[in-house]
């Protein structure tokens, strides 16, 4: 991490760059990037520009550093925020299988259900039909046995 000294203008930019969780390239771009810059201030030096020059030169350095560093930290980001629009996706996916299966489920059952109604519905009628012939069976054979028994006392007499 770079420091400044007291009275370097960069100092009032109260700038760090973080350079924790870089990836190697980044390091090495960096690295690169501050050797270029104290090459290019090495030699505004030599071709005799002056020191004001020189610090607004210095400056623009690092305003450019630290741009890439964010850049970067921006990217970074947007690949944690594109995994986890990723992962929701999944999520999504998986769930959505077991909707779609849990729908056919419910089609089959519904259907199911609805068969097994209408066959229980036949079979009520059925049943309100047998007992219906069984009522008027049962009232004949009432009548017969009345009928017999009167027979019976008719012919005891």
């Amino acid at each position: 991490m770079r420091t400044y000294s007291v009275g370097d203008p960069l100092a009032d930019l109260n700038v760090k760059a973080d350079f924790e969780n870089q990836t190697p390239g980044q390091s090495l771009a960096l690295t690169t990037f501050e050797r270029l810059s104290e090459d290019i201030l090495r030699l505004a030096r030599e071709m005799g520009m002056d020191s004001r020059q020189i610090n607004f030169t210095r400056v623009q350095q690092e305003q450019l550093r630290l741009l890439f560093v964010k850049a970067n930290k921006t990217i970074d980001a947007s690949k944690d925020y594109v995994k986890g629009v990723e992962n929701h996706r999944n999520y999504a996916q998986h769930y959505s299988v077991q909707l779609e299966d849990a729908a056919e489920k419910y089609d089959f059952l519904s259907s199911d259900y609805r068969r097994n109604k209408a066959d229980l519905e036949a079979v009520k009628v059925k049943i309100g039909q047998l007992d219906s012939k069984v009522t008027k069976e049962m009232e004949a054979m009432k009548r017969e046995i009345k009928e017999l028994r009167e027979l019976v006392k008719t012919r005891a007499v």
